[in-house]
């Protein structure tokens, strides 16, 4: 009977106005063109956007800090790879299976890179303007920026690590349980029992913690 008494995130209704998702959204710009991305417009309407010309720290967007990065394919990373803009995003979408990448690039046409628009959550051609720009990340930030997509994340880790399918509706429906209460899921514990990789751990709780941000302070 116990399978019938699991509750999911999806039968939990946790709308978010457009508004607030834009307030507390943080994107990323990776591009060696700063006027391919019309940044200066984006800002003065309020997003939060940080430009990189090139990727000399992983760190930054291997932690989840970004909801959304936009990624060109070349120029951007050749020290880390022959592969440029495509290592990273392959890296990036390993380490974190929900963490939402924009190919933006020219080289749309291109059909050696179609990995690269393949990976990618959306694609965007450069250069580009303000109202394209701002269409694309308010659709991202609907679309992604929910519980859904953060758990999604969540069961791609746990999977790949052979957790098994009850130990992983256990662990949703304790984060059920947090989120209708308006509580923080505090899910490391649970999660530390099914799993020894460390680094998958921190992974899951980060991505709890963004399920928990969507709900604002408890």
């Amino acid at each position: 009977m116990w399978p019938f008494q699991r509750q999911k995130l999806s039968d939990v209704s946790l709308e978010v106005p457009l508004e607030e998702l834009r307030k507390r959204a943080r994107i990323a710009v990776v591009d060696d063109d700063l006027n391919a991305f019309p940044l200066r417009v984006l800002v003065r309407e309020g997003y939060a956007i940080d430009y990189f010309p090139s990727v000399t720290q992983l760190d930054p967007f291997e932690r989840g800090l970004y909801d959304i990065i936009f990624l060109d394919i070349a120029g951007v990373a050749p020290e880390w790879s022959e592969d440029d803009g495509l290592a990273v995003l392959e890296h990036l979408k390993e380490r974190n299976p929900a963490q939402v990448i924009v190919a933006f690039s020219g080289q749309t046409f291109d059909l050696s890179k179609s990995r690269f628009w393949k990976l990618a959550d959306d694609t965007l051609s450069k250069p580009v303007d303000a109202m394209t720009a701002k269409r694309c990340i308010d659709d991202l930030l609907a679309r992604t920026m929910t519980p859904n997509h953060y758990w999604g994340g969540v069961r791609a880790l746990l999977l790949s690590e052979g957790v098994p399918e009850r130990e992983i509706a256990s662990i949703e429906s304790a984060v059920v349980r947090a989120v209708t209460r308006r509580t923080r899921p505090d899910v490391r514990g649970v999660v530390e029992r099914v799993c020894a990789n460390a680094e998958t751990i921190a992974k899951v709780a980060a991505l709890v913690a963004k399920i928990a941000g969507l709900l604002g302070p408890p």
